[in-house]
């Protein structure tokens, strides 16, 4: 499954289950900082009915990787809105 396809169908899931005004958050326990790396921490953030697009490719992007997004930094893991 390609990172596009992958995101588009997360973005089908949290369409069905979030509708315009709610605010939500993404957690993503024990998720490594880097590859190899035995040091974990959690990656979250909170997005917006709005923000469905960018939510579903933080969570397609950890669920590929299984690391921490590195495109943002440290304190907006997941792309925080």
């Amino acid at each position: 499954m390609t990172d596009a396809s992958r995101a588009s169908d997360v973005r089908r899931f949290l369409g069905l289950l979030y509708e315009p005004g709610d605010v939500f958050e993404v957690r993503a326990p024990k998720c490594r900082e880097r590859p190899g790396s035995s040091y974990t921490s959690t990656a979250s953030g909170y997005f917006t009915f709005d923000a469905l697009d960018q939510a579903a490719a933080a969570i397609a992007e950890l669920d590929e990787a299984g690391l921490a997004p590195a495109s943002t930094s440290r304190s907006t893991r997941c792309g925080r809105t």
